[in-house]
């Protein structure tokens, strides 16, 4: 069931936004009063800016954006001020004064109820309702103006009429003086402040708003000008006036207290005749203002928007599906004719709708061919990313290897492609290939090319069995003289034997065991389809667990970049070895990477594609047979003697012979004491170290992995012992030692770790 709604919308003095809003605008309110006031406070000490207070520009405003609750909240805060300047004035019985309380509340009510509720009850001709406060047209303008006008002229009456004072002249004074003061802060911080809230809900300013800002500036600046030569002139004139005031401050002078009230009765009928002349002023000059201003909207603002709507009328018929000129040429024929700008830009903007649709009329026919080409080519490029595989990994089931390869056309669609299928269930084939050209040509021949590779490789053969016959068949009716690379590997699984043959395709890239990736450079042949008769020859190629091969298309080595400069193969493996141990997938995502870092802008040349294969091998029997046990310490050397109890215990539990365990221990110990020296560089890290036994096979194997600086032990060369201890180079002798000691050793670095395998096969 729905909530019933407890707020009301819209504009107006009387709103209700919830009570967690009102509550808001109640303390908007007297916070907005509150700043005002501190700020009257600091501009005081100004003797010209005594007398000015900006309350009495904002007050209004808060009542048109806040309304009611708003208002409560400067009410709240007028009071609370008065009370507090009566305490420190020693009247606090001031404030419960009737006629005082009364007289405060009225007329800030008036002041900031009456231009709220007069700016929402009047409307303009052409306005449903009226809006927030907005200087956008000059209508506006004269609006807010007569609107302040009459709430000053009530807002003065009220305080001059409750001084009891009688009419006097000084009365009369007085009330000018309250109205010019109230009148100027109204125009002065009013329109500013009131264009600033139009600005922020409306996102733009107008031309209108932004004259009505320049002309106020210029009044201020003459104003204030005006009113600085008059303060100059009275200073010269008769300067006793401030000088007696100030000299008269003094309540310890003789006499003070009526020479003090004659010369404070003198000061303030001066500064009330001074504000009164500037108000004149600023007030001829916005009068002469809003005049122009109404002349300027009528011959220029006006038809420019009127143009505006047309123009932005008949664009925006444009989702309809219709335009019509004819309907823009009858709303501008009112400004067409004349010999000013306006009637200028109605004309050109009359004859620029014509020559759009004419335009369009031409645009339309070569639009509707456009896209029925590039509707085919989107169908022919999902047809060709649907013939490649995509699904990766691609064989969930299958442990031995790890695979993943991407293909990215200069245009819609490409001439290069990738392939890999399973030929039975221990042979895996895989297919790289570049077709000459580009676009729909190329992507034909790729399409026969990958068919004819595909099929004849299912039914059996070898590599070079297979490109021999596809090439056959390529050759056969090839009137356009389109040939392709291709790289075609059939691996088997269970052993990691790569028998390949190249067809003039790019030299492929591996990476064996814990080393680098290079380039492996294998044996080539001419390309598919140029030449019938053509035997091609295969390689064969072994892969150990962990080997990696890359093959890609001369879209990678090829890009060019602004300076067309070549990315080249050396680039290639260096952005390969950046992270060695990556999975394929990380290491052709490493590929665009650098790709993308050296072609910048330079738009893609050539048809882009990647394959990445690493072989794995296959999992190893179930060895229910086998012990293991893991120990893992701080790589210091006082835990040397940790590191061998637990190597001891284990080898008591196997019943190892004597000897072997003397030599496994030493083992054990040139192996801890190299890493703990020289792994972490002086900073901290373990060292892990698993202990296997094969009871089948009687062999003890020791797996040490830490996670200092790379380094591969078994690389060092033997030390020449009959050379003189003096003589001999250090390091190597441990390593030596171990290699000469234990059956096996074996060195990787796998998943940023230094792991040394040793194997030594025992008698029990």
């Amino acid at each position: 069931m729905e909530k019933s709604k407890t707020r009301v919308r819209g504009f107006g003095l009387i709103r209700n936004f919830g009570w967690k809003k009102n509550l808001l605008a109640v303390g908007t309110g007297f916070l907005v009063c509150l700043l005002l006031e501190l700020i009257n406070l600091l501009i005081s000490r100004f003797r010209v800016a005594s007398q000015f207070d900006l309350s009495i520009a904002v007050i209004p405003i808060v009542g048109f954006l806040l309304g009611i609750w708003g208002i409560l909240g400067c009410l709240l805060e007028t009071l609370a001020y008065s009370f507090v300047f009566f305490l420190e004035a020693g009247y606090p019985q001031l404030m419960l004064d009737p006629l005082f309380l009364i007289s405060t509340v009225t007329s800030l009510i008036i002041y900031a109820v009456l231009p709220c509720f007069l700016w929402y009850a009047i409307k303009l001709p052409g306005e449903d309702k009226p809006d927030y406060p907005r200087m956008d047209t000059s209508a506006h303008v004269i609006k807010y103006y007569l609107i302040m006008v009459v709430t000053v002229v009530a807002y003065a009456s009220v305080l001059v009429f409750r001084m009891d004072e009688g009419l006097s002249k000084e009365t009369f004074l007085e009330w000018g003086y309250y109205i010019s003061q109230y009148l100027d802060a109204a125009l002065i911080g009013g329109i500013p402040v009131t264009i600033l809230v139009s600005v922020i809900r409306n996102r733009t300013i107008t031309i209108n708003e932004r004259m009505v800002l320049a002309f106020l500036i210029v009044g201020i600046i003459a104003s204030a000008l005006g009113a600085y030569l008059l303060y100059r002139n009275t200073l010269y004139l008769d300067p006793e006036l401030f000088a007696m005031y100030d000299t008269l401050a003094d309540p310890e002078l003789p006499g003070w207290k009526e020479e003090y009230e004659e010369a404070l009765i003198r000061y303030l009928n001066y500064w009330k005749q001074y504000y009164v002349m500037i108000a004149v002023m600023l007030n001829s000059l916005l009068v002469i203002e809003m005049l122009f201003m109404r002349s300027i909207e009528k011959k220029v603002t006006k038809p420019i928007l009127h143009l505006t709507d047309v123009l932005g009328s008949y664009t925006g018929l444009e989702e309809e599906g219709e335009l019509n000129p004819e309907v823009v040429k009858l709303e501008c024929k009112p400004y067409r004719y004349g010999y000013g700008e306006v009637s200028t830009l109605t004309r050109t903007a009359v004859n620029m709708v014509s020559e759009i649709e004419n335009y369009t009329a031409n645009l339309q026919s070569v639009t509707a061919e456009k896209e029925r080409i590039g509707t085919e080519l989107d169908i022919a490029s999902k047809i060709q990313r649907d013939m490649l595989p995509g699904v990766f990994p691609p064989f969930p089931d299958r442990t031995e290897i790890d695979l993943f390869a991407s293909m990215t056309p200069a245009k819609e669609v490409g001439g290069d492609f990738y392939d890999f299928y399973l030929i039975d269930k221990d042979h895996l084939a895989l297919t790289i290939a570049d077709v000459s050209g580009k676009g729909i040509p190329a992507a034909l021949f790729m399409v026969i090319s990958k068919t004819l590779l595909q099929n004849h490789a299912q039914a059996g053969g070898t590599p070079r069995e297979i490109l021999t016959y596809v090439n056959h068949q390529l050759c056969q009716n090839n009137t356009s003289f389109m040939f392709c690379t291709v790289w075609l590997g059939i691996l088997d699984l269970r052993n990691g034997k790569l028998r390949a043959a190249s067809a003039g395709h790019e030299y492929p890239v591996v990476k064996r065991g814990s080393g680098q990736f290079e380039l492996f450079e294998d044996p080539h042949d001419p390309p598919l389809g140029l030449r019938d008769g053509i035997r091609y020859r295969d390689y064969e190629l072994e892969l150990a667990p962990g080997d990696c091969l890359f093959q890609y298309t001369d879209g990678v080595a090829e890009a060019e970049n602004a300076a067309e400069e070549q990315f080249g193969t050396d680039r290639l493996a260096e952005a390969l070895n950046r992270d060695v141990n990556a999975g394929p997938e990380k290491l052709i995502g490493n590929m665009y990477e650098a790709l993308g870092g050296f072609v910048r802008e330079a738009p893609q040349f050539d048809d882009i594609t990647m394959l990445c294969l690493r072989y794995l091998g296959r999992p190893e029997a179930a060895d229910d047979h086998i012990i293991r046990k893991e120990c893992m310490v701080p790589a210091a050397l006082e835990n040397l003697d940790d590191l061998n109890d637990f190597v001891s215990r284990e080898l008591e539990a196997v019943q190892c012979r004597r000897e072997d365990r003397f030599r496994i221990l030493l083992t054990v110990e040139e192996i801890f004491v190299n890493i703990a020296k020289y792994a972490y560089d002086g900073s901290r890290g373990n060292v892990a170290l698993q202990f296997a036994f094969d009871e089948e096979k009687k062999l003890v194997e020791l797996t040490f992995s830490d996670r200092g600086i790379p380094f591969d032990p078994t690389a060092r060369k033997a030390p020449k012992l009959t050379a003189d201890a003096e003589k001999r180079k250090e390091g190597g002798l441990g390593i030596h030692i171990v290699k000469e000691t234990m059956d096996q050793v074996k060195y990787e670095y796998l998943g940023g770790k230094n792991v040394l395998t040793v194997r030594k096969k025992i008698e029990t």
